[in-house]
């Protein structure tokens, strides 16, 4: 940790990455001493694009810097120079001009003309399938500055809607020559042994490494722009991009009308993908002069068996899937430069900004679980973002000071280290998390996307904030005593700011998980203050999760998986409601859905880790005994882990009658230092159906205590039925399977899965029981599919 002493211009000098210019933390790059940094506008396999001013002509232009990598191969930066070249032969207006280049400290870059817009990609994204009238209007545009790049001699050789930009004013420019060569049989049409292009869009001959590569490798390319104008898809799809571009070599390409293309526009679409370069279109006019001909007012006709795109139609997003025109982001831990005690704040403010992020179209942030390990970490933070697979890392520092706090925070590039935005914030206690607004409206700016209305309140009251944030370090301890704390703090703050929907919020949150940890609870209590937030802020998903979790303790399960799939789809990177999605679904089925959500829980927020036991015990369930032996395995050897899953791991062992796996159990250290009696009476009856009587009293006081929760009841009395069965107490067993139904079971998965029932369900009382289940089960189905 940082000398709370020390200056945040010290602490950030102190950790300054290496290539990364030295200019001042409140201004941006100045590179070459011309051009100044304004904000990313994209990356490439060429290099990464910037915004950026001319403050000598004080113009903004596009600033392309290759990628250092390159720069250290002689022939690429050879055809890194040629680019300006080739690009200064074609003028028109649906290209971007290219004006200079130059260097900054090793640093190769292409200046080229601002076109204030998006990628053709970004729209598609959005959009989908495009009326038949905008199609023809862009592809005719991309035709016209083909022609003209052509006539120039100039073939562009990676044509792709990334590579095509849509301007305001409705301009459409093709941009990024960064492969573009002239025309010349005898150039050799591969880099470093691989063939140059994007595989999705490559012409067959480029596929093959064709050394006579000419401008009808760019008809092909605009015919798989075509077709995905018109379908909404591409043509090729396969699981990696060599797949993609290899099928192009062995099958034909699918015909647009099944999509429902018009027969006038799938024969353009047809020619242009043609196997041979001689069958396409001659000249890009000649791709023009046809799509003149397409009726602009053709109707679209949908097969009734294919399901046509609607992007209109709100669906969840997908973790981490890239999107077209997205920035990648990551939202370093930052650091406390204050005593210990203040470690809080610092962890409040990054998961405050991350979440802000998250919810900013065209950004994809990497969610807390995977950068809090990286908290007190002195790394390189470029090397940091290419093992996070990010565009761009923010990060910085705060320290408290009296009744005030200095925030100060950065963002860099990851590919050349530029410093894209940097500021210090001096505020007081009362404007902390507006400071994570301003923060993340000017990353937002940085990235050129635009970011979302805050939904706060204006200004919280200080000490609720300060007790709201220390609450939330609590909670992602994960064990009784803080939950405790964070349910006392939380009713402290939620006295001073009743009607603050983060504060009642993670007070319901905190209430749910002491109930977990066998605490006291209220849950008329709950369900009014998550209501009560709910009614607050209702586009919120952590107000509609923590109302999902007083349902799903209250054995309200459909109403539980209504909110949280509406939780879901405003957050889809909410951790807790995967969690309780997963613990629902881990017992009523799906099994593959429930595990798509305990690892997805798991790996957004690292306090879920324990959610491995639960997958290992579906994939017992399920048969995947092998696969739950190694999870199980992995945890055992992870001492901090190893102590939320003793039972799990006892009962697993026990089902199997795995004998060495038991014995192996009962040696461990943690067992043997008394973590788990129940576990370890588990573990001795599984060996010896009639164990000693001090083991059994410890036991039965364990499992004999008074409980109020519909699921702890639930469980107790499926426990009771293994112990019963394990001492060949058949009638005992049904008599605990009677009273656990009873008590609102739902753990299908358990009775048709776990072994120990095999001797059961041929028993006249078995099908009664699984009947009332299965009844229960169908319901928390048919909200899933609702």
């Amino acid at each position: 940790m940082s000398d709370p002493s020390r200056g945040f211009d010290e602490t950030i000098a102190a950790s300054s990455v290496s290539g990364t210019s030295s200019a001042s933390l409140t201004a941006q790059t100045l590179v070459a001493g011309r051009y100044e940094i304004l904000s990313l506008l994209g990356a490439g396999g060429m290099g990464t694009v910037y915004k950026a001013r001319d403050v000598e002509l004080d113009e903004i232009v596009a600033l392309k810097v290759l990628r250092r990598e390159l720069v250290r191969d002689a022939g690429m930066l050879d055809r890194f120079r040629r680019e300006v070249k080739l690009a200064r032969r074609v003028t028109h207006k649906n290209v971007a001009r290219s004006h200079d280049i130059g260097e900054h400290d090793g640093e190769k870059f292409l200046t080229m003309e601002y076109v204030e817009g998006e990628p053709l990609s970004t729209v598609l994204a959005r959009d989908g399938r495009l009326p038949i009238s905008e199609v023809v209007r862009i592809a005719t545009a991309i035709c016209e500055g083909l022609a003209a790049a052509h006539q120039a001699g100039v073939v562009h050789r990676d044509l792709k809607p990334d590579n095509v930009l849509v301007a305001s004013d409705g301009r459409v420019v093709i941009t990024d020559f960064g492969i573009a060569r002239a025309h010349d049989p005898g150039s050799v049409t591969r880099t470093q042994g691989l063939p140059v292009g994007t595989p999705a869009y490559m012409a067959p001959e480029q596929v093959e490494g064709a050394a006579d590569i000419d401008g009808r490798a760019d008809i092909y390319a605009l015919g798989v722009i075509l077709y995905e104008l018109f379908t909404g898809r591409v043509p090729w799809q396969g699981d990696s991009p060599y797949a993609v571009a290899a099928a192009r070599l062995v099958t034909p390409p699918p015909d647009p009308r099944a999509r429902g293309v018009s027969d006038e526009a799938a024969r353009i679409v047809m020619r242009c993908l043609e196997r041979r370069p001689d069958a396409r279109y001659a000249s890009a006019h000649e791709v023009a002069e046809a799509l003149a001909t397409v009726p602009r007012d053709a109707t679209v006709v949908t097969p009734s068996t294919i399901a046509p795109p609607t992007p209109s139609t709100p669906r969840p997003a997908t973790l981490f899937s890239p999107v077209p025109g997205t920035k990648s982001v990551a939202v370093l831990p930052l650091r406390n430069g204050g005593p210990p005690d203040d470690e809080y704040l610092a962890d409040g403010l990054t998961e405050d900004l991350i979440d802000l992020l998250s919810t900013t179209p065209g950004l994809r942030v990497r969610p807390r679980g995977t950068v809090m390990h990286l908290r007190g970490v002195t790394r390189d933070v470029r090397e940091v973002g290419q093992e996070l697979g990010v565009d761009v890392v923010v990060e910085g520092s705060v320290r408290k000071a009296g009744a005030g706090i200095r925030v100060t925070v950065r963002v860099l590039s990851v590919a050349d280290g530029f410093q894209l935005w940097a500021k210090r914030f001096d505020r007081n206690a009362a404007d902390v998390l507006a400071v994570s607004d301003e923060v993340a409206e000017a990353v937002a700016g940085a990235l050129t996307v635009e970011a979302q209305p805050g939904a706060r309140p204006a200004k919280a009251d200080p000490a609720a904030l300060d007790l709201f944030l220390r609450a939330r370090h609590e909670y992602h301890r994960f064990d009784a005593a803080s939950s405790m704390r964070a349910v006392e703090l939380l009713d402290e703050a939620r006295a001073i700011a009743p009607n603050d929907p983060q504060i009642l919020t993670a007070y319901t949150l905190a209430r749910v998980r002491l109930w977990f940890f066998g605490g006291e609870g209220s849950a008329e209590l709950a369900r009014e203050v998550a209501e009560r937030a709910v009614t607050l802020a209702p586009d919120r998903g952590d107000t509609r999760c923590a109302l999902a979790a007083v349902k799903f303790q209250e054995g309200d399960l459909p109403g539980a998986i209504h909110d949280l799939r509406r939780a879901l789809v405003l957050s889809p990177a909410l951790a807790d409601a995967h969690d309780i999605m997963g613990r629902i679904l881990a017992e009523t089925g799906p099994a593959s859905q429930a595990i798509h959500h305990l690892e997805t829980a798991a790996r957004l927020d690292p306090d879920f880790s324990h959610l491995t036991w639960s997958v290992a015990r579906v994939r017992a369930l399920t048969g995947a005994w092998k696969e739950a032996n190694r999870l199980m395995d992995g945890m055992l050897d992870d001492e901090q882990r190893v102590s939320f899953g003793w039972i799990t791991a006892a009962r697993l062992a026990a089902w199997q009658r795995d004998e060495t796996r038991i014995r192996k159990l009962l040696a461990h250290p943690q067992l043997l230092a008394g973590a788990s009696p129940p576990a370890l009476f588990i573990l001795h009856l599984a060996l010896d159906p009639e164990p000693t009587a001090d083991v059994l009293s410890v036991v039965t006081r364990t499992l004999g205590a008074a409980h109020t929760s519909w699921r702890t009841l639930s469980f107790l009395h499926q426990a009771q039925a293994e112990v019963a069965l394990a001492q060949g107490k058949v009638d005992d067993a049904f008599a605990e399977l009677e009273a656990a139904t009873n008590a609102g079971l739902i753990d299908v998965l358990f009775l048709d899965g776990c072994p120990i029932f095999d001797r059961m369900r041929g028993d006249p009382r078995w099908a009664p029981i699984r009947a009332r289940v299965g009844a229960r089960v169908k319901l928390v189905h048919d909200a899933l599919r609702d």
